[in-house]
């Protein structure tokens, strides 16, 4: 059936099919504009594009093939370079640039010494081997996090272009592949399968972005925009959980409630910057300080609240002071010359309490009386 196919008619259906996927990407492109992989992949499949249109001509000038050549190897190596971002690695930039640069001088060769056509279908499939084999590697090697399935699903597509390209290099010589084709029919077959895997790309792509942009979607309906702490809804569902958790097993939970002292005279002195400044910075500290073993959240104003899973009252006192202090020592751009202080209250779960909330009424009362006390203190329920 390969055999059957003509190749040139092959040829008009990759151009086509590449003009598809660069229309689609620079739309994509136009949509995610804050995106920074999608001006790579745009860009990428323009040129790739724009390499293939030399062959559209019945007898182009070798210096002419070479050009398209050029364009398609770099249209190659940023569309891969713009994947490789995709999946939060640093893409190889310069060492992509020599790969094109030395298989568009590699394709020139073999005008030059007059070589045998799968010359030049040998050194573009190189190309696709270590530029599409690298993507996938990053792909399959990404961090964990939302989008992690969705790389490895683009890592699945890429990686199957690196292995069709891989086995056209080990038949670029041979008169009979594996499979008892012809060398003719291989360039056939690669080309067939290399235009159905372009419409892959071109899908699986702009999955990404719309999962991407659904993850960040949940995730400013999860958190704070000023500080990029947990709001109360979040905050709820993760205590909601970690209380089950401590329960089952018996765990020590405490909960932490710190609030700024004085926050309204910052703000009629120095106005809302250096109240939105100190917010930021006090979201900075208590990130810094409780790590991972905490749920953080902003309740709401200046008042922050903490889940400490682990952690009795010695501990959380312990975490509270350090807070304290580093508010303490904060100095603001915005409020030269401003003291800056907290009061916080802490609570340790016991049988007197029925959930969370309880525990964190609880520990909002200690941060009253830390207020009545004199602020700036910490004061255990």
């Amino acid at each position: 059936m390969i055999a059957g196919l003509d190749f040139n008619t092959l040829l008009l259906v990759n151009t086509l099919t590449l003009g598809l996927q660069a229309v689609a990407l620079a739309y994509v492109w136009q949509v995610h504009r804050d995106y920074r992989p999608t001006r790579a992949w745009a860009i990428g499949a323009a040129l790739a594009f724009a390499g293939t249109l030399p062959a559209m001509y019945a007898d182009p000038a070798p210096l002419l093939e070479v050009a398209g050549d050029g364009l398609c190897f770099t249209g190659i190596v940023i569309l891969a370079s713009g994947i490789v971002r995709a999946c939060g690695r640093r893409p190889p930039g310069i060492a992509g640039f020599l790969l094109a640069a030395a298989a568009t001088i590699a394709s020139g060769a073999t005008f030059v010494a007059d070589a045998p056509p799968q010359c030049r279908s040998f050194v573009f499939a190189l190309l696709m081997v270590v530029a599409h084999g690298y993507a996938a590697g990053c792909l399959f090697s990404s961090v964990p996090g939302p989008l992690r399935a969705t790389c490895r699903l683009i890592g699945a597509v890429v990686g199957l272009q690196a292995a069709v390209a891989l086995l056209r290099v080990s038949t670029a010589w041979q008169p009979a592949d594996l499979l008892g084709l012809g060398s003719a029919v291989s360039e056939r077959a690669f080309l067939l399968a290399t235009i159905c895997i372009t419409f892959l790309l071109v899908w699986v792509l702009t999955l990404l972005t719309s999962r991407r942009l659904q993850v960040e979607l949940i995730d400013a309906a999860r958190h704070d925009p000023l500080t990029g702490l947990l709001n109360r809804r979040a905050f709820a569902e993760i205590a909601d959980r970690e209380w089950r958790r401590s329960g089952r097993a018996r765990r020590t939970v405490s909960a932490l409630v710190c609030d700024f002292d004085h926050f309204k005279l910052l703000n009629d002195r120095f106005g809302h910057a250096a109240g939105d400044d100190a917010l930021t910075a006090a979201a900075d500290i208590l990130t810094r300080t409780l790590g991972g073993v905490a749920a953080v959240s902003r309740h709401g104003g200046e008042e922050f609240v903490a889940l400490l899973p682990d952690i009795g009252l010695d501990g959380a006192r312990l975490i509270g002071e350090q807070i304290r202090a580093e508010v303490a020592a904060l100095t603001l751009a915005a409020a030269p010359g401003a003291a800056l202080s907290v009061s916080i209250g802490i609570a340790e779960a016991g049988p007197e309490h029925a959930g969370w909330e309880d525990l964190v009424a609880e520990a909002d009362r200690a941060l009253y009386r830390a207020k009545a006390a004199g602020r700036d203190r910490v004061v255990l329920a």
